[in-house]
């Protein structure tokens, strides 16, 4: 299955992502999420259109994770769009809130446009050991943002 459909599923996520790193990123989710859950595929009755339901909710998973990072960075500096950032501006604004690491990932993939699997593959660590620490900052963020609205 995964020989014959990667590469369509690859074109699919594209279309859908516009970008092909993290169109193969949502690919190789859907089959983690599959080889996680081989006897749901295996039972289904359609395992092609199982394979591509959940490769729409992972992409739906990455649309909104990306949204959702710009409209952090938008609300940590105040007004404007995240497309006016830029490396310099940043670091003097909000380096000091996170650790230096973790504020470089969210650098990495809000400013660089960089998939998870780029920025784990930069700090030397597991897919999910980054998406459980852009997790983390994220909650942290959002306390830190609660915080000085109060």
């Amino acid at each position: 299955m995964y020989r014959e459909m990667f590469k369509k599923m690859c074109i699919y996520a594209k279309c859908r992502l516009g970008d092909d790193e993290l169109a193969e990123e949502a690919v190789q989710e859907t089959f983690r999420v599959a080889c996680e859950r081989q006897e749901q595929v295996i039972t289904s009755e359609n395992p092609r259109g199982w394979m591509m339901e959940t490769l729409k909710y992972t992409i739906r998973s990455i649309m909104r994770e990306r949204v959702y990072l710009n409209k952090l960075y938008t609300i940590l500096r105040g007004e404007g769009t995240s497309d006016e950032l830029t490396d310099e501006n940043v670091d003097i604004m909000y380096s000091d809130i996170i650790k230096e690491e973790d504020f470089e990932m969210l650098k990495m993939i809000v400013l660089g446009n960089c998939t998870l699997k780029d920025t784990a593959e930069h700090f030397g660590i597991t897919y999910g050991a980054c998406r459980k620490r852009i997790s983390r900052l994220k909650q942290r963020l959002q306390k830190i943002l609660a915080e000085e609205e109060v």
